[in-house]
């Protein structure tokens, strides 16, 4: 595509004497601001302080990026305008902070991951079934097991052992898993159905001893 037939982004405008580069994602320019990228993210700052084609480049071509998603991700960066958080937002964002190395964003996702899992605690089941906690708790316990998020991690895993196999099998999330992480989780459930089964078995010994 020619330069001259290029979107301008209307979030992240160019604003002469403020921004001072542009990327280019399917076909429309977003343009920033160098200074606060480097500050976000090493590799924004490596990219324009080393000695990269980037650094003297007034715009970058991102080549197999959303434009949709990159535009969330600099909102999370850059506030020009407010971004609401929700799992599919936080879907498109993760990725490119972890590309980026984006720390603070993956922070802030897992934070709102860990108070929706809370909320949801406190919704009546009719309003959330079944298969729907369990569709939720598996997309939060991949994206703790893709972007390495601990407390993410610990707390759906707790959880998600408990929902029967059938609820989540199907889910596009875990297709996704990894095979260990499919182990990880299948074995613990075998776990603790072995768990209430002896628990049972203990109390009807008691019962009728």
């Amino acid at each position: 595509m020619a330069t001259d037939e290029l979107q301008e982004e209307n979030k992240f405008p160019e604003d002469p004497g403020v921004t001072d580069i542009a990327f280019v994602v399917e076909g429309k320019r977003v343009h920033t601001i160098k200074a606060i990228l480097a500050c976000a993210s090493p590799v924004f700052k490596s990219m324009f302080n080393l000695d990269f084609k980037e650094k003297y480049a007034s715009e970058i071509d991102l080549p197999g990026k959303k434009h949709d998603a990159f535009v969330k991700f600099l909102k999370c960066i850059i506030p020009i305008d407010y971004l609401e958080l929700d799992g599919n937002t936080i879907g498109e964002i993760l990725p490119l902070a972890k590309e980026y190395r984006v720390n603070a964003i993956i922070k802030e996702c897992e934070a709102w991951l860990l108070k929706e899992i809370e909320r949801r605690e406190f919704v009546k089941n009719m309003e959330i079934s079944r298969e729907g906690k369990s569709e939720f708790l598996l997309r939060c316990y991949y994206y703790s097991c893709e972007y390495n998020l601990t407390k993410l991690h610990d707390r759906t895993f707790k959880k998600l052992f408990k929902f029967q196999f059938n609820s989540y099998k199907d889910s596009e999330f875990y297709a996704l898993l990894s095979d260990k992480n499919k182990i990880e989780l299948l074995e613990k459930r075998v776990s603790n159905l072995d768990d209430t089964i002896s628990r049972k078995r203990d109390t009807s010994h008691l019962m009728y001893s």
